[in-house]
């Protein structure tokens, strides 16, 4: 029951201690999924943090970040909030913290959820980065032209064009002349 495969960066721990080894004090983020939200609204982000160390936590942070730079790395300048949690955590304990995104701007955005915890032993499961998609309101891009019946030879197109100020991230968005399984 005390095997398992190494969580380590190096896929191995030679000469070093076992990465799946429980130490004493060591709060895990838990793997979070893709969320979205409707333009001009906050947006719930949510953490869930489990103690897997051996001793009762103490007071810590959670932190949200925006990677704007997609660096996958939590800049100072990248904070979206800080929530303080006064809840004692003991061993294979879980807590869902959640935070207020107030005006987040629209488009995708790979958030990374960062534990706190002064006393960890084992930074290295203290975040996870999920995506989150806030809509842009209408209108934001429109169908400018499409050639459906071109001359022989020629390609068929669809001209979008972003009518606002906006960067518009097209990140995932699809066009079809034919309706596919899932409409």
């Amino acid at each position: 029951s005390n095997w398992a495969s190494s969580t380590d960066s190096m896929r191995a721990t030679p000469g070093g201690e076992n990465s799946v080894a429980t130490v004493d004090s060591d709060l895990r983020a838990l793997k979070r999924t893709a969320l979205i939200f409707p333009p001009g609204m906050p947006a719930t982000l949510s953490l869930t943090v489990k103690n897997v160390g051996r001793m009762p936590s103490a007071d810590f942070d959670v932190a949200f970040f925006d990677d704007r730079d997609r660096d996958s790395v939590a800049g100072s300048a990248e904070i979206i909030v800080r929530v303080h949690v006064s809840q004692s955590l003991v061993r294979g304990e879980t807590l869902r913290v959640v935070a207020q995104w107030l005006d987040p701007p629209p488009g995708n955005h790979n958030v990374i959820a960062r534990v706190e915890y002064a006393p960890d032993l084992r930074l290295a499961n203290n975040s996870t980065i999920f995506n989150v998609k806030i809509g842009y309101n209408p209108r934001v891009v429109v169908v400018n032209e499409v050639m459906f019946a071109p001359f022989t030879g020629e390609a068929e197109y669809v001209e979008l064009v972003n009518i606002s100020t906006l960067d518009v991230d097209l990140t995932g968005w699809k066009l079809s002349d034919r309706p596919s399984s899932t409409g």
